[in-house]
């Protein structure tokens, strides 16, 4: 029987190391304090409140940057970075991501048009009234510009990193079990600190659960040490979608325990685009692996299907009475049906995307207002409508509002090349290929209410890795 030693040895052996990779995982290391402090500033209505000073986090640039900058050195060197497209368009991006914080004025007044009055915003601006109009200063200070800068390279570098170089040093998917090993390990950590963290989070979702409250605007979800609970419910989509993949792969029942528990503190976050596209993902996934096993389990199948599909009309003729019957008729699924069919949180979404159209006239358009400073110049214009966020809570006005319309193109054109990946390992293991690719809708659909354009990053991985497995001819022997 092989040993475990044994198994991570034969782990390593799949992967193709170099010297400069040395450099390469140094370079990690010093961009994480990097990109906390960048999390925090953006985040942090107060910059004081940060306990990093700046002059660390330019040593933690520095010290990216450089060990970076000695791997591609290394990597060009050697031929295997190549003089192509994609080598080209990441130099291109690299600089308008640093331009286009650059160039950005210090001082900028914007008229912003009142749609929505609640209590932060006459707090903040008095009494005032929807359509009125109120004048926002805002103001990017060169160490505001100076930060985002060095975050937008660090950031662009990741990208090309993520997409074209680890591909490359990994010829099995046995080490992107490793990959979502170490992820769930950062997710159990995350949901272990807020359990003893935030425990009242807890004891008030019960007691609105069972007093059938949960659309109280003063009920918060869960939110560990991501700042908000939103992205911490979003790690936990990210962790479900992971396990899906893994499932996918490998069709062991213990990927399972990952998904349950992903799912189990998902609702604690109360984060209702993550929980209803979770919902819909797995109930879609369930059923492609009923159709995919149904010759090896057609007993099993034929007495599930009917299950579940009277489950699911169940579940619509319930809702549609209780909507009927406003509520009287069991009011716990009109509590949570409530609570998912809010509008206050969709409209709201509309406002920010109506203030990232204001920011980018007058020409900002094509380069965007730069990744950082984008949020930095939102976050007063959203506090007019109330809105004490600073994220764009859209994927695609994110990319576009940070930067522009050349920016945007760049990130549909990963789609176009994820499609591609998807269409070429069709053809050799469709089961595999489309139960990944399940994983991945969740992220897509996510994507439309939600900036999740770093998080996605890191899910889309596996379809990367799985094109890489197409070319060295892995699939075709799996067929």
């Amino acid at each position: 029987m092989t040993s475990k030693y044994e198994k991570v040895k034969n782990y390593l052996k799949r992967c193709e190391f170099s010297s400069s990779d040395f450099f390469l995982a140094l370079g990690f290391i010093f961009m994480i304090p990097f990109a906390a402090f960048s999390w925090l500033f953006m985040v942090k209505s107060n910059p004081q409140e940060i306990f990093l000073t700046p002059r660390m986090m330019i040593v933690c640039f520095f010290m990216s940057a450089v060990c970076w900058g000695i791997y591609f050195y290394k990597e060009i060197k050697k031929g295997h970075i190549k003089n192509n497209f994609f080598t080209w368009a990441f130099i291109l991006f690299a600089i308008l991501s640093v331009v286009s914080v650059v160039v950005q004025p210090e001082n900028t007044t914007i008229d912003v048009l009142v749609r929505n009055v609640n209590d932060l915003s006459r707090q903040l601006y008095g009494d005032i009234a929807v359509g009125d109009t109120v004048t926002v200063n805002l103001n990017n200070p060169w160490v505001t510009k100076m930060f985002f800068a060095f975050g937008s390279l660090l950031i662009t570098t990741l990208f090309y990193i993520i997409f074209m170089v680890f591909p490359k040093r990994f010829k099995n998917m046995d080490f992107f079990i490793v990959v979502g090993i170490i992820i769930f390990t950062f997710l159990f950590v995350l949901a272990i600190y807020s359990y003893f963290h935030e425990p009242q989070v807890y004891k008030e979702f019960f007691r609105t659960w069972f007093d059938n409250d949960l659309t109280n605007d003063s009920t918060v979800g869960a939110k560990s040490f991501i700042v908000h609970n939103v992205p911490y419910g979003a790690c936990m989509m990210m962790g479900l979608m992971f396990a899906l993949v893994l499932h996918g792969y490998t069709h062991k029942w213990y990927w399972i325990i990952p998904m349950v528990f992903c799912s189990f503190n998902m609702v604690f976050s109360l984060c209702k685009t993550s929980l209803g596209l979770s919902a819909l993902v797995l109930f879609l996934y369930f059923i492609f692996r009923m159709i995919a096993t149904f010759k090896k389990h057609k007993i099993r199948n034929l007495i599930i299907g009917p299950l579940v599909l009277l489950i699911v009309i169940a579940v619509i003729v319930l809702t549609i009475i209780s909507v009927v019957t406003d509520g009287d008729f069991l009011p716990f699924l009109d509590n949570i049906f409530s609570f998912f069919t809010n509008k206050k949180t969709i409209i709201s979404r509309t406002y920010i995307w109506k203030n990232i159209n204001e920011l980018l006239k007058n020409g900002w358009w094509i380069i965007g207002r730069g990744f950082g400073t984008h949020n930095h110049m939102l976050y007063p214009m959203n506090l007019v409508n109330g809105d004490n966020v600073c994220p764009s809570h859209s994927t695609y006005y994110a990319v576009l509002g940070a930067g522009g319309v050349i920016n945007l193109a760049g990130f549909l054109g990963l789609y176009a090349y994820f499609i591609f990946c998807f269409i070429k390992c069709l053809k050799f293991n469709r089961v595999k290929t489309i139960g990944l690719s399940v994983g991945f809708l969740g992220f897509f659909l996510y994507s439309f209410t939600e900036g999740v354009n770093y998080l996605i990053a890191f899910y889309c991985i596996p379809l990367i890795f799985y094109y890489n497995l197409l070319k060295n001819g892995y699939l075709r022997d799996q067929k």
